[in-house]
């Protein structure tokens, strides 16, 4: 930081002390006295402006990348998400495919739980339909072919996983998963003890109060008959989930590795089509994450989303989107990031107006005989003034600039490791970065305001006899 103190003030400076040949001058022969305060005076500045411009430049990069994924990927017209924990549910997808003027209807269920030769991968394993890669988002295969291996019942397999794993097409793998199920032989065992046991008691009931209605006692008899129907009445109404039982059910299948693809949203993933998910999973613990809808060739797409909403209305967690509106999602979840990047950015520029008032302020104080001279000398007060608020925006774009220059090389360095894994595009917030550097020349004049004013408070002449 000290040792670019002189070379920042010069180039900082040249403006100024072009435009107020006096002012300018002196405020940029005084930030070189003490070039160590000033290096310390804009770190916090330097600090909050290099994180914020870092993380800017890649939440603005993961935007264009998401765009890029959906401009030049995404074959689909509409997109269908859910609220509900992700889920949605089975009849709203009934609803959908019923829709008319769909081509196809293409939906990702996970199935829980796969294991690959015993172990479990670092991904997710989703059964979809062959229209996936075909109509949805287009393989970018490295072996194999995805669309005939989805098909053909063979795994097609996301590139991260097939590194870890060391798999090649043509590779066999064993896929298990282990399911809960219903016992039907247990469950129908345990229904006929319940009403063995109803009966049971009943008959009990039933003897007991014939015994004491011929002992003449009528009040415990009818007591015995409303217990009765009190019994009667609570096997009636018994939960039958209660009497379900259910067993552990472990499925394995010997699959081929049919293809390996690199798509950034495919990089963490398996398929297998939907006949193997139904085989290896149950309709209980899978269930449809994301579905893709592409319209048929000249339908009216936004009569054709209408018909789509109209027909999941009755389920409020369903989210219809087309492509603008599905960017335009993801878009928003980068802002809501910035916006704590710029509460960041708020806190170091009012920690950064303090350092700086405290720097002048200092400086004023050492340099109180040297203001009472130029006052003398015929400086103006709009002077002093202009010459603290120049050097408080020197130091303050000096910060800045530095930040600007370590964060976004910090951010394209981050980008550029998370390449493959869907930042694939770089975007540097030009903008952002403009109002970055005017808001620190505003933090740098309204920090002056404070020492200049006690520059000019004390009399000329007490000021110029102050040592």
């Amino acid at each position: 930081g000290p040792a670019w103190v002189s070379p920042a003030g010069a180039v900082l400076g040249w403006i100024p002390a072009h435009v107020f040949q006096v002012t300018g001058r002196l405020a940029t022969r005084n930030l070189s006295r003490h070039k160590r305060r000033t290096s310390n005076t804009a770190a916090a500045l330097f600090v909050g402006v290099a994180i914020v411009s870092c993380l800017s430049v890649v939440a603005t990069s993961a935007k264009a990348s998401v765009n890029d994924i959906v401009d030049t990927g995404l074959k689909a017209d509409f997109s269908i998400s859910s609220a509900a924990s992700g889920q949605i549910p089975d009849n709203a997808v009934e609803a959908i495919k019923g829709v008319d003027g769909l081509k196809s209807v293409s939906s990702n269920r996970m199935i829980f739980g796969a294991k690959y030769d015993g172990k479990q991968v670092k991904g997710m394993t989703f059964a979809a339909q062959d229209s996936l890669f075909t109509d949805v988002f287009a393989p970018e295969i490295i072996a194999g072919d995805a669309n005939k291996a989805l098909r053909g019942g063979e795994l097609v397999v996301g590139e991260d996983i097939a590194d870890d794993q060391g798999w090649k097409v043509g590779d066999t793998v064993k896929v298990s998963t282990e399911n809960t199920t219903v016992d039907e032989e247990a469950t129908a065992q345990a229904q006929a003890d319940y009403q063995t046991q109803v009966q049971a008691q009943i008959q009990s009931l039933t003897e007991e109060a014939q015994k004491l209605a011929l002992a003449g006692d009528a009040a415990g008899a009818q007591a015995k008959s409303d217990e009765i129907q009190q019994v009667t009445k609570q096997a009636q109404n018994v939960d039958p989930a209660t009497l379900v039982k259910t067993k552990q059910v472990t499925v394995t299948k010997k699959l081929k590795v049919g293809a390996i693809i690199s798509n950034s949203v495919y990089r963490s993933c398996v398929f297998v089509n939907d006949d193997l998910g139904d085989q290896l999973g149950t309709k209980q613990t899978m269930f449809t994450m994301q579905m893709y809808l592409v319209a048929k060739p000249g339908e009216n797409l936004d009569k054709l989303e209408q018909r789509i909403k109209k027909a999941v209305k009755p389920y409020y967690v369903i989210s219809v989107m087309n492509r603008d509106e599905y960017k335009s999602t993801m878009g928003s979840m980068v802002d809501q990031i910035l916006l704590v990047l710029y509460a960041l950015l708020a806190l170091s520029i009012v920690i950064a107006i303090f350092g700086i008032v405290n720097t002048l302020a200092l400086s004023v104080s050492e340099r109180t005989k040297e203001i009472g001279l130029l006052r003398a000398i015929g400086t103006s007060r709009g002077q002093v003034r202009g010459m603290l608020g120049i050097e408080a925006a020197i130091i303050a774009v000096f910060g800045t600039v530095m930040g600007m220059v370590v964060g976004v090389a910090a951010g394209a360095v981050i980008r550029a490791v998370y390449e493959a894994d869907g930042l694939s595009v770089l975007s540097i917030p030009w903008d952002q970065l403009g109002v970055f550097l005017v808001l620190s020349i505003l933090v740098g004049l309204i920090a002056s305001v404070s020492p200049a004013s006690r520059a000019l408070k004390q009399p000329v002449l007490d000021a110029v006899a102050s040592e």
